[in-house]
């Protein structure tokens, strides 16, 4: 639970580079979501959303939503700067907008997370039948 949101307000966004913060107030309530979203500059095709949140217990936990079409088996594998971060991430399920795939995120891996340049994610297409 974040503070309330300044002036009473409902909602608020606010950019950082190439990320977003996205806070809700419900009641008492305030939760916030960091976001970054990139697209195929030529295409406006969605590449890939991430966000991070805390979930009830206070946790920060992320997940990633990426393009349908994917190979599901292969799941997405995250990488900062030179740093692989965790395992295989497995896709959960997928919707209309594309394929989630949770993941937590350790105090390691929010470290990397401030202390690196970029965020890669690898994935794999799937083979059409």
């Amino acid at each position: 639970m974040a503070a309330p949101l300044p002036g009473g307000a409902s909602s608020l966004v606010e950019t950082y580079n190439d990320w977003s913060v996205v806070c809700q107030a419900a009641g008492d309530v305030t939760a916030c979501v960091v976001r970054q979203v990139q697209s195929n500059s030529q295409t406006n095709q969605h590449l890939l959303t991430i966000e991070i949140a805390r979930d009830g217990t206070d946790k920060l936990t992320g997940v990633l939503l990426l393009p349908l079409g994917l190979s599901l088996a292969q799941g997405a594998q995250l990488k900062i700067g030179e740093t692989t971060i965790g395992g295989m991430r497995v896709f959960s399920t997928c919707i209309q907008q594309g394929c989630l795939a949770p993941f937590d995120i350790t105090d390691e891996t929010l470290a990397e997370l401030r202390a690196g340049k970029t965020l890669d994610v690898t994935v794999s297409a799937a083979n059409p039948v």
